[in-house]
């Protein structure tokens, strides 16, 4: 049985499926740094929303009288984002966690 010895079009479809899988990776780590960078920075914070269907009064009629509209979800801005409590429940499982 004679080893296999990939064709030189397996050879180019390797090395795209290479080049595309590092540039996949390289994406997502530089776009969760800049989430985590804008986040941290804690000032014009867009939240995604998520509303299911809550009525809201949107100025969209004629010479911008409110409308009724079902909000389904929407991107909220924010600022000065209060810090997560940690719920310490490493501390049931290692006695090394403290509060903080």
């Amino acid at each position: 049985m004679q080893p296999y010895t990939p064709s030189r079009s397996d050879r180019v479809g390797i090395w795209i499926f290479v080049v595309a899988g590092i540039g996949i990776a390289i994406w997502t780590t530089v776009a969760a740094t800049l989430r985590v960078i804008e986040v941290v920075v804690n000032r014009d914070v867009p939240v995604l929303a998520e509303f299911g269907g809550t009525p809201a009064d949107a100025p969209i009629g004629p010479g911008g009288a409110p409308v009724t509209v079902g909000l389904d979800q929407a991107v909220l801005t924010v600022s000065g984002l209060p810090p997560r409590r940690s719920s310490h429940s490493c501390c049931s499982r290692w006695r090394s966690c403290s509060p903080s």
